[in-house]
């Protein structure tokens, strides 16, 4: 998912909040690094063709994220970037 969290938290926070944001960003990130990087081994001794299909399925769902919910922001003005953002999470 490389930068993709960070591109999303400074794309949709607002400037007072960037700093709490990051913050919970880069845990999470790395948390699921961690996570995937642990349970890798087992998995690659599970099956390692089954391994790779689910790491590129993963992928390939964080790409139909991607593409399909996180809103265009480019040439936009920012409070109707937060007004799109905010009707679509209620």
């Amino acid at each position: 998912m490389a930068g993709l969290p960070w591109i999303l938290m400074f794309e949709i926070f607002p400037v007072n909040v960037k700093g709490r944001a990051g913050s919970i960003v880069t845990f999470t990130h790395w948390s699921c690094s961690w996570i995937m990087t642990y349970t890798f081994n087992f998995m690659f001794e599970w099956s390692a063709p089954g391994t790779f299909f689910k790491f590129a399925g993963i992928c390939g769902l964080a790409i139909l994220f991607t593409a399909k919910l996180v809103p265009k922001t480019k040439g936009k003005p920012w409070k109707k970037c937060k007004h799109r953002l905010f009707i679509f999470l209620q």
